[in-house]
């Protein structure tokens, strides 16, 4: 017995020496000591190390306050110098490589984007750089289009993947991995507007990183996040992702199929709840079932997501038109972990003041995708004021803003 105590003390010495060696060499990094010399401590230190160690070195900067923008700027850095030393961790199974499994699905996606950056974007971009007289610059742009469903990859990892991710208590990962995400997303939408006003020594300088940007995060999904999520979902986990997944929509290709396991399930199938009978939800004013209400919510022309008063997401409808992803998945979710890092703090100051009464409402409002999105905020208090929630309700208001005139329901 003494001997299998003093192994496992030795085992965790061993574990907690190998954690301080990685966050020692980021913080080297942070420091700003040459990267060529990390890599070699690296070499001499290391011969694997596991997604699980790279997510819990994350975890713990974040947890002794250094900033997770501070840690993403390093992202790139730390990522190249694991590469290949990252342990491939797969399922006994495999089921992994299973046609329509998600992680199938991401493998595929990104092998895709890699190809339209190579064959496709890279020659144009040469072209469109070094010659002038080429009629290549709409098919160029085209280009840049088909790499815009990139956002549709990204966001099914951040809306669904993540928030199990969160389940396990892994959150630093996600955080920094989201923040990397939209900043790819800017600088795809920069480069594309930097090629419309032909400014080429601007593009040369911005696009190849980019490019190096998009790869290297590919790298982080196939060898560091897949690696680490498939070592703690379970397969009923997989299944709702999967069924999430096509709420979102996929990125250049789809799935070629469904994902079936083959496997005897012990849950069963989910029993469908109907309201009973006349069975109606009296309010302060009027009656209605809850299929009713829940009609009534969806057919609204507007996106409404509750949040409790512990800001977890407890309830949003199924409009027509989604302006925004969401998922099953980011029920009881909080609404911190729902936003991208950057905008955290401003999540935090609106719900503060919400909470502390000195504010009740209030909006933003953006351009994107040809759409004027209007986002109000709504503190929802009980008839004694005390807060229960927030609201949000978002709209596509672009044909509003457009009206003139009158049209009335009755001809004068």
């Amino acid at each position: 017995m003494s001997n299998v105590i003093n192994n496992r003390e030795q085992s965790d010495s061993n574990k907690t020496k190998r954690q301080e060696l990685l966050r020692g060499m980021i913080l080297k990094l942070h420091d700003g000591v040459d990267p060529a010399i990390v890599k070699e401590e690296f070499k001499a230190n290391f011969s694997g190390v596991s997604s699980y160690e790279i997510s819990q070195m994350e975890q713990s900067l974040i947890v002794e306050g250094m900033e997770v923008e501070e840690i993403q700027r390093l992202c790139d850095v730390h990522a190249d110098i694991f590469k290949g030393s990252v342990e491939e961790v797969h399922t006994a199974s495999r089921e992994e490589e299973s046609i329509g499994h998600p992680v199938r699905v991401i493998k595929e996606e990104n092998y895709a984007l890699k190809l339209l950056i190579d064959e496709d974007i890279l020659p144009k971009l040469e072209a469109f750089l070094n010659h002038p007289e080429a009629p290549i610059k709409n098919m160029l742009l085209a280009d840049f289009n088909l790499l815009w469903d990139i956002d549709k990859h990204y966001s099914r990892k951040e809306n669904i993947i993540f928030p199990y991710m969160e389940k396990y208590g892994i959150s630093a990962p996600p955080k920094v991995m989201w923040g990397v995400d939209d900043e790819i997303r800017a600088e795809i939408k920069a480069v594309k507007e930097l090629i419309v006003s032909d400014d080429k020594a601007a593009v040369r300088e911005r696009a190849y990183p980019l490019f190096d940007r998009i790869k290297e995060m590919i790298f982080k999904e196939e060898q560091i996040l897949m690696p680490m999520i498939l070592e703690k979902f379970t397969e009923d986990e997989w299944l709702e992702i999967a069924d999430d997944s096509e709420e979102v929509g996929y990125c250049l290709v789809s799935p070629e199929g469904k994902w079936t396991p083959n496997r005897v399930s012990f849950i069963g199938k989910k029993e469908k709840k109907e309201a009973p009978l006349n069975g109606n939800i009296r309010f302060g004013i009027g009656f209605l079932t809850v299929k009713e209400l829940e009609k009534v919510l969806n057919a609204l022309p507007v996106d409404i997501t509750f949040i409790d008063e512990n800001d977890s997401v407890k309830y949003f409808n199924v409009a027509k038109e989604r302006i925004f992803a969401r998922t099953k998945s980011v029920i009881g979710r909080t609404v911190q972990n729902c936003h991208p890092p950057q905008s955290v703090k401003t999540v935090e100051k609106l719900l503060a003041d919400f909470k502390a009464g000195t504010k009740d409402q209030e909006s933003f409002w953006i351009n994107s995708r040809g759409m004027f999105i209007l986002i109000n905020y709504y503190a929802i208090r009980d008839e004694y004021g005390r807060y229960m929630g927030t609201l949000e309700v978002t709209q596509n208001v672009k044909s509003i803003r457009e009206l003139e005139g009158e049209k009335r329901i009755l001809a004068d």
